[in-house]
């Protein structure tokens, strides 16, 4: 869950940084070189995110666990499947950004950020919040 949180503050500063580029200096063809430093730190936390969360899914769903409520939720047709697919997938949003044709372009980048954020938030504050 750490590590979790950390993608989610990389994630926050990179939409803040392209939101400051762009109301600083606009859609500038320099935006890029300013946005990549934070574009590689949230692409990286976000592959190491990913990769856990793929093994994890990985190891609970051939390891024959008896845990029927895992089994359950790692199926393609339970009704949560599209967000543990989600977990797996959105951290990798800020990863298309490296590319110069999105990353020139401080709002696509700002909403790929906050974009990659959401699964992880309802994950943290589901695991906050008392049940």
């Amino acid at each position: 869950m750490t590590l979790q949180v950390v993608h989610i503050v990389a994630c926050f500063t990179l939409a803040a940084a392209a939101s400051y580029r762009l109301m600083r200096a606009g859609p500038a063809p320099t935006a890029h070189r300013f946005l990549f430093p934070y574009i590689i730190a949230a692409s990286l936390v976000g592959m190491v995110i990913s990769y856990l969360y793929a093994m994890e899914f990985f190891v609970a769903y051939y390891s024959g666990s008896d845990n029927p409520h895992l089994a359950a939720r790692l199926q393609p047709g339970s009704p949560y499947a599209w967000f543990y697919a989600s977990l797996v997938l959105a951290p990798l949003l800020p990863a298309f950004a490296i590319f110069p044709w999105i990353g020139k372009r401080p709002l696509a980048v700002a909403r790929l950020g906050i974009l990659a954020t959401l699964p992880g938030l309802i994950f943290v504050l589901g695991d906050l919040l008392p049940t």
